[in-house]
């Protein structure tokens, strides 16, 4: 079984390095599994990456953004 989703970056700013969170929950909503993983790529400003986490089977599922960097580009000074 998997969660999948996209995550939206509705910043200027290209991040990276994005991790989700994926919180298992029973039918109480209680916590019972967490999982963090990887979103695979980069994104720029204004746009969305895909992923899937492997989870074991719960009545819900919860998804957060874990963490994520901030790219810094480049910028050439003209003399």
């Amino acid at each position: 079984m998997e969660v999948e989703g996209y995550v939206i970056n509705r910043s200027p700013y290209r991040i990276g390095r994005v991790r989700v969170l994926v919180d298992s929950l029973d039918d109480a909503q209680r916590l019972v599994d967490q999982k963090v993983s990887w979103v695979a790529g980069e994104l720029p400003g204004d746009s969305r990456l895909y992923f899937d986490v492997p989870v074991m089977p719960a009545a819900q599922y919860r998804v957060r953004v874990f963490s994520y960097d901030r790219i810094e580009e480049a910028k050439l000074m003209s003399p």
